[in-house]
């Protein structure tokens, strides 16, 4: 697996944490879009009503993106907050 890291770090120029990130990232929007799939799936197969599929899959797209937001956007926001705010320190500023 280290091997793999490093091919692609030498080869792309992205840090091993960044492709963490970027991995992490993938995995949590698949499982998000394979569970959103599921749902609306057990939803067409209990209802024949076409007003209530619509509903389902507008609600469903809503949290589904909402959730990846906030999963994804938290992990790379914490990252952003660390570095900052340690580089601010080492500048000799206020912390955040």
């Amino acid at each position: 697996m280290n091997k793999l890291i490093e091919v692609i770090e030498r080869t792309t120029g992205l840090s091993p944490e960044l492709q963490a990130k970027l991995l992490t990232s993938v995995v949590i929007i698949l499982i998000l879009w394979l569970l959103c799939r599921l749902i609306m799936r057990m939803v067409w197969r209990q209802t024949e009503d076409v007003r209530t599929r619509y509903i389902w899959r507008k609600i469903l797209t809503y949290i589904t993106i909402a959730l990846g937001i906030i999963l994804v956007g938290r992990m790379w926001v914490e990252g952003y907050v660390s570095v900052h705010s340690n580089g601010n320190r080492q500048l000799g500023g206020r912390g955040s």
